[in-house]
């Protein structure tokens, strides 16, 4: 069973981790200009933008698979065995 400490810490990482996001979100959106960025996006290729995404997201999901292997302590599986889908 968990202590009673453990709670109010993770909360309050949680939202150190929330604070600091907003902040640096909000640092780009002052330093950077935002038309020029609408501008190079709008004169990209789509396919090369979709694939950026989707291996952006396949970094994401193999680093998460990553840190929940070293929390668990557990040695190398098959990847498709770390993807926990609710039922």
């Amino acid at each position: 069973m968990r202590n009673g400490t453990e709670q109010p810490a993770r909360r309050k990482g949680l939202w150190i981790r929330l604070l600091l996001s907003v902040g640096l979100l909000l640092i780009l959106l002052v330093t950077v200009d935002l038309q020029e960025t609408k501008s190079i996006i709008g004169r990209a290729e789509a396919v090369y933008l979709w694939i950026a995404v989707l291996v952006a997201f396949g970094d994401r999901v193999l680093m998460a698979s990553k840190w929940r292997l070293l929390f668990d302590g557990a040695t190398p599986v098959i990847f498709l065995h770390l993807i926990h889908l609710p039922a």
